[in-house]
């Protein structure tokens, strides 16, 4: 019961105002639930959700790693990158470990590369700068274009190409 026709019916008798005609502009437009859309979405999903959140720090670091071991191999100091070479190994590790996720592909997807950044950390460790830039390469064309398919995933548009 909307809320003049409410007071239209607590008021009555000869002084009751009439009772409102909707317009256009002030009638209930069917609306669906947000409950509804969310469940439409896969990545609103809580499986969804829950694994992301699990992956999320594990992405972070990867990310920080790769960052600090490519700028060191890019200044050509690799001696002083061995900490951050140890980081992005376990960083890969922990990315590769992670369970199996609720939607096909999405592992795939923000793990793709993974294996070369995990052979880039060690042959960083093992001080072979080429061999370690050769796999930070690999590993970026690798991930060329992942975050793009895991949107499409999480937001169920994947399917429509």
């Amino acid at each position: 019961m909307s809320l003049a026709t409410g007071l239209a019916a607590c008021q009555s008798g000869p002084h009751a105002p009439a009772p409102t005609v909707p317009t256009s502009l002030s009638v209930a437009q069917p609306q669906t639930s947000t409950r509804s859309q969310a469940v439409s979405v896969p990545g609103t999903r809580p499986a969804v959700q829950a694994w992301m959140k699990t992956a999320e720090p594990v992405q972070i670091e990867l990310n920080d790693s790769v960052a600090v071991v490519g700028a060191a191999l890019a200044a050509g100091v690799a001696a002083k990158a061995r900490p951050g070479c140890s980081r992005l190994v376990r960083a890969a590790e922990a990315l590769l470990a992670l369970p199996p996720a609720p939607l096909p592909a999405l592992k795939e997807e923000l793990a793709a590369g993974a294996r070369d950044l995990h052979r880039a950390g060690l042959t960083c460790l093992a001080g072979d700068e080429v061999a370690a830039r050769a796999h930070l390469h690999a590993a970026q064309a690798a991930r060329t274009g992942s975050e793009e398919r895991v949107d499409k995933l999480l937001f169920g548009t994947a399917a429509d190409e």
